[in-house]
């Protein structure tokens, strides 16, 4: 029996530490804007203030928003 042919076992994969997947959620630039309601990207910040522009919306001008206006939680059914 060759050994190029055997399927070899993995590892399975570790799970991630609370820690890094709120590293993670931190670190991704999508907001919910709770002026709107809608979606953001964040693309900058300035004095407490971010620089967002909407969602899928790469030409629009980035406004400013003040970031406690800003969710890291985004709920697709509300």
């Amino acid at each position: 029996m060759s050994a190029a042919g055997s399927a070899q076992p993995t590892e399975p994969k570790s799970r991630r530490t609370q820690a890094e997947l709120m590293e993670r959620v931190d670190n991704n630039p999508v907001r919910k804007d709770l002026t709107t309601g809608g979606l953001v990207e964040v693309v900058g910040l300035r004095d407490g203030r971010a620089l967002v522009r909407p969602l899928f919306e790469p030409a629009a001008p980035p406004r400013q928003v003040p970031v406690d206006q800003l969710t890291t939680r985004i709920s697709l059914w509300g």
